[in-house]
């Protein structure tokens, strides 16, 4: 009594033992086994891709990190376990790494962190060379103070350090001290006058407090919009307005609270009585003489006021004219990468081994660089990625991932590119081959045209058209469409003949699934592993095309029958996929530029309008349309984005600017340098030989915030010499030279903050020199502006308002002089 399972015996674990089933037994008793009718292998499933490292077969592991782990971290421990792991396998095998995107990471931050050092060097040799050094260690004080609260609030945010956050930092180096040099050299102003230190820095600061509030509220306003900005570009550069407002918010803190207790607390009590004696043993030294010389400037100018400012707007209509019809617009700057790749198609009809084959002469041209170019290269048959979000699978295809040493000594990676490219380009079995780098721009591709419509073979011929048009262009590379041929296909089509003896549809592809594809009917577990058992013909059959008509097939009777007996074979050409846009189909013409010989905006813009054209005049109203892709879309879009934000950030400076002078007049006045810059901003770029991309546009609009913050400080010391009784004249005269000193020192320590980008940007950091250049240029322009344009209009616009019979005197009524008032200056030349 009691339960018992029944357990009966079969599996087989070992596939040896698969040779004695017996499939058939006779009437006689004989026996006809597996082995007699099959062959048993065991075998790998079928490959879909093969990998290769350095020309040899590998097997390939992707490692990625998670939003919480640091890449330079991560990478140093995977390296460090590979070591480990080494020692353990014999001397035929090895592990090595490619597409460790540390080395980006650490490159990039080295080269900003050596950029950023150089760029504090300078703005601490600019402040010791206008100031005492004593006065520059105070101002150098908040800019890490600043750093630190701005690092500290961005990681609170969730932001992470990266390329474009270090950039950040930089170009706000030059910004972070303007406010502390302008009370920095109020202060010192005051003690050079013989004002005791801390009545000088509470005067001081005292002095500058409004100004210097509304300078870095018009600055925040100018950057604080493009943190809005749409598009690849805006998303790409968004930490940009976010790090340089909460830097600049902990600088004003710094400079207005901790600056001036530096100063009366750290600052001797006879302080005036050391720098008169240092005068008196050194000379009146360079800058007095400078200031003279301006003086004399700056009143010459005034005399000669209107044709002066007119002068200066023309010259502001010709260069805007200048660069938009002589200096290309494109969406971003190209940068040089250690890695490029290479993508190959050969016909649809080979197998992984056929582009295995074809693959060996591609890895022999990579083999060929030189030792000191080619640092390792990895191969992947049966699949590539066009871009980094769109992968593609198919036997013909192939992807080279190729790693080069660092720019020291070696080619450019666009010549090794170049070089790359005419040798692949040989290569006869391929239908297909683009070479290009991973590291030019967010924008996607250079040249990216959709064309969509309801017939494919319509659409292969304006794509076949389009590309013969790029092939054309100077500097188009790379030409080719997204449409692929599938494979043949072999359309097998039942007859009536075949339904009459019991086959239907599902019945006919089981069996030609079972004979080619195979059919699992078993599954063996050797040791803790499963496998499973199929069974089709033998390769010696599948590999035929021919095989399919001999092919034998069982009726529901049981009477064995050809194939052909039962149905029709047919072959046709294949389409391998089909893409679609907005419901329609598409067909993607693509290519690459080298931007030293073209301009892919200006390319793309003449294939649209040659498309259209063609479209217009063979299949008009047919529902064909030509819709532009790639950086021209992100272009347009980013630009259009770009304008609103402008319009945005001139809003705000304006609401700021009438708050603090309660006057619409006189932000107007403030506010006239920003258009002006633009001439520095075109210059600079001619210079440079640099398009006009996005970040430079970007460049101009925060460059807005920037170059009023020299024009409040003089419009309101203009205003505070008109109180004090003086005439609109001696007033501009008086302002220019009390603020010629940190209106230069701004500049200047700005400039240098940035000069190492604007100027020395190699690699992947030259894809933000544009933005810099357009900041250091149009900056250095904006201080000539501020300190001979505004004076002028400032009498211009005092001039208006005796022609409308307002006394200039009833401007400012006369009140009693606070101690802000007083220290107006009354020491120049042309005031006594």
């Amino acid at each position: 009594k009691g339960e018992y399972l029944v357990r009966l015996r079969g599996e087989r674990d070992d596939p040896a033992a698969f040779r004695d089933i017996v499939v058939y037994t006779d009437p006689a008793g004989d026996e006809v086994k597996l082995s007699d009718v099959a062959r048993i292998t065991d075998a790998f499933q079928d490959a879909v891709v093969i990998g290769r490292f350095n020309g040899k077969p590998s097997v390939m592991l992707l490692l990625s990190k998670n939003r919480t782990g640091d890449t330079i971290d991560v990478s140093d421990a995977v390296n460090a376990a590979i070591n480990e792991f080494q020692k353990r396998l014999p001397p035929s095998l090895h592990v090595g790494t490619f597409a460790d995107t540390s080395v980006f990471v650490e490159n990039r931050l080295m080269t900003l962190l050596r950029q950023g050092t150089q760029a504090l060097v300078l703005v601490l040799a600019t402040l010791c060379l206008f100031l005492t050094l004593r006065m520059a260690f105070f101002t150098a004080l908040g800019i890490p103070v600043s750093f630190l609260g701005g690092v500290m609030i961005l990681g609170l945010l969730g932001y992470t350090m990266n390329m474009i956050t270090m950039f950040a930092f930089i170009m706000v180096l030059g910004l972070v001290v303007d406010d502390a040099i302008v009370i920095t050299e109020n202060c010192f102003r005051l003690i050079e006058k013989g004002i005791k230190p801390k009545a000088a820095a509470v005067i001081g600061a005292r002095q500058m407090l409004w100004p210097v509030v509304a300078a870095v509220a018009t600055t925040v306003a100018a950057f604080l919009p493009l943190m809005f900005m749409t598009g690849r570009m805006g998303k790409f550069t968004s930490i940009i307005p976010v790090t340089v407002t909460v830097v600049l918010c902990f600088s004003l803190f710094e400079c207005l609270l901790i600056l001036p207790s530096h100063i009366a607390d750290w600052t001797p009590s006879d302080y005036h009585e050391r720098l008169a004696s240092r005068r008196e043993r050194k000379g009146p030294g360079f800058f007095p003489r400078f200031l003279d010389f301006y003086e004399r400037v700056l009143a010459f100018v005034l005399r000669w006021r209107y044709p002066f400012v007119f002068a200066m707007f023309l010259l502001f209509a010709l260069s805007v004219t200048y660069a938009w019809y002589c200096i290309p617009l494109r969406f971003a700057k190209d940068f040089e990468g250690d890695q490029f790749m290479v993508n190959i198609e050969c016909s649809t009809q080979y197998k992984l081994e056929d582009t295995l084959k074809v693959a060996a002469k591609v890895e022999d041209i990579i083999l060929s660089l030189p030792d000191n170019e080619l640092k390792g290269f990895s191969t992947t048959i049966g699949v590539f990625a066009d871009d980094p979000y769109a992968y593609r699978f198919g036997s013909n295809l192939a992807q080279f991932y190729v790693d080069l040493k660092p720019l020291d000594g070696r080619r450019t990676t666009t010549e090794i590119i170049e070089d790359v490219r005419r040798k692949v380009n040989r290569i006869e079995e391929l239908t297909k081959a683009k070479v290009f780098t991973l590291h030019k721009n967010p924008g996607g591709k250079d040249v990216e045209v959709f064309v969509s419509g309801p017939d494919y073979a319509v659409l292969r011929e304006i794509a076949r058209a389009g590309r013969k048009f790029l092939e054309r262009q100077p500097g188009a590379k790379d030409v080719q469409d997204d449409f692929t041929p599938g494979k043949r296909e072999l359309i097998v089509t039942l007859l009536d003949k075949g339904r009459s003896l019991g086959f239907d549809n599902m019945r006919l592809a089981t069996q030609l699934r079972t004979a080619y594809s195979g059919v699992e009917v078993a599954r063996i577990r050797p040791a803790e592993d499963d496998y499973p058992v199929l069974v089709r013909f033998d390769t010696s059959i599948r590999d035929f095309r021919d095989s399919l008509e001999k092919i034998w097939l069982i009726a529901p009777s049981g009477k064995r029958v050809r194939l052909t007996d039962v149905a029709r074979i047919q072959e046709q050409q294949g389409i391998r996929t089909l893409r679609r846009r907005n419901g329609k189909r598409t067909i993607t013409v693509s290519a690459d530029v080298n931007s030293k010989e073209g301009n892919a905006t200006l390319i793309t813009e003449a294939l649209i309008a040659h498309l259209k054209k063609l479209v217009a005049e063979r299949w008009p109203g047919e529902g064909y349309s030509i819709i532009p892709g790639g950086q021209e879309k992100e272009l347009k879009e980013s630009m259009l984005s770009l304008a609103k934000l402008a319009v945005v950030a001139l809003l705000l400076i304006l609401v700021i600017l009438t708050a603090l002078f309660k006057s619409l007049a006189k932000p107007l006045i403030i506010m006239s340098p920003i258009p002006l810059t633009l001439i520095g901003v075109v210059i600079g770029h001619v210079v440079h030989g640099s398009d006009l991309v996005i970040l430079s546009m970007m460049g101009a609009v925060a460059l807005a915030g920037v170059v009023v913050n020299d024009s409040i400080l003089l419009v309101d010391f203009i205003n505070a010499a008109r109180r004090a009784g003086e005439s609109p004249w001696k007033a501009a005269l008086a302002a220019g030279r009390i603020r010629m000193r940190p209106v230069i020192l701004t500049t200047v320590t700005t400039i240098c903050g940035l000069s190492s980008l604007a100027f020395f940007a190699t690699g992947q950091t030259a894809f933000l020199s544009p933005m810099a250049i357009t900041i250091v240029w149009g900056i250095a322009f904006a201080t000539f502006i501020t300190l001979l344009v505004v004076p002028c209009l400032y009498l211009i616009y005092s001039d208006v308002r005796k022609l409308l019979g307002k006394d200039p005197a009833t401007e400012f009524p006369m009140e009693d002089l606070d101690a802000i008032i007083e220290e107006v200056e009354r020491s120049g030349s042309l005031l006594k």
